[in-house]
């Protein structure tokens, strides 16, 4: 399987056509129990994206597209963000968790899965 992370959408190589205002935040790939921990800033929104596949054979999992808004300042931080499906597969190889304290986490929903992300800000 090639692991090669596409995350300019619709640019011919390594140019960057996102508008000024949408910038990537941040982007990884787990194959471990590692637990991503992403925090976003208060008041801003937010596009989350996921791809998971069977982590021994290569083979497609599932994947996700989040819209996320982080709560207020006066609520950051004792509020979870909160989130639109915006799509989904049926399947799914990542757990995300909207945390009380605003952060979201990103974990394997089993060992047998692996998973890119990519968290970008709207404003």
């Amino acid at each position: 399987m090639n692991k090669t992370l596409a995350m300019q959408f619709g640019s011919g190589g390594r140019v960057s056509n996102l508008p000024a205002n949408i910038r990537l935040v941040e982007a990884g790939e787990v194959t471990d129990a590692t637990t991503i921990t992403i925090t976003p800033e208060a008041g801003g929104m937010y596009l989350l994206c996921t791809k998971e596949w069977n982590a021994s054979s290569g083979a497609y999992r599932g994947h996700r597209m989040h819209v996320v808004a982080a709560p207020e300042v006066d609520y950051f931080g004792s509020q979870a963000c909160q989130r639109i499906n915006t799509l989904h597969s049926d399947n799914y190889g990542v757990n995300i968790v909207y945390v009380a304290d605003s952060s979201i986490t990103l974990t394997r929903s089993s060992s047998t899965y692996a998973f890119r992300y990519a968290f970008y800000k709207l404003f």
